[in-house]
């Protein structure tokens, strides 16, 4: 049995092409997360009196990197959140990659964050790491 092909008119009939929504581009994602972590960091510079003295220094570096560690942590999820735009133009498999980087970077700041807060809370009180790093492990959050 042979199928009869369709009229050659059936055949070019012009469809009308479905438009892709907005899409983001790798640089421009990496963009808006790099303007985000300036955004918080020019807030904790505004807010920052002047610093002096190494308790100051580490304690406010130890709050820079705690408020971009809290920058991270949302940024992540909408990394992996499964966006169509993001997962279209960017990939799951670099988002997945961005994500694995983000994740080590955010854990290394918050590392960061406990040592510098409890090195410079320290020299605040002239009390020795140890007894320092004691008494917040113990007491906080009250």
């Amino acid at each position: 049995m042979a199928v009869a092909a369709p009229p050659r008119s059936a055949a070019r009939t012009h469809r009308a092409v479905p438009r892709r929504p907005v899409a983001a581009a790798p640089a421009a994602v990496l963009a808006l997360i790099a303007a985000g972590a300036l955004g918080v960091t020019a807030l904790w510079w505004k807010d920052t009196a002047s610093v002096a003295g190494a308790a100051g220094w580490l304690t406010n570096a130890g709050r820079l990197t705690g408020l971009l560690a809290g920058y991270a942590a949302p940024v992540l999820i909408l990394l992996m959140a499964r966006l169509p735009p993001l997962e279209r133009e960017v990939g799951a498999d670099r988002l997945a990659r961005w994500h694995a980087f983000g994740g080590r970077w955010m854990v290394s700041m918050v590392t960061v964050h406990v040592l510098t807060i409890t090195w410079g809370y320290a020299l605040t009180n002239d009390r020795g790491w140890s007894p320092r790093a004691w008494t917040s492990c113990s007491t906080t959050p009250r």
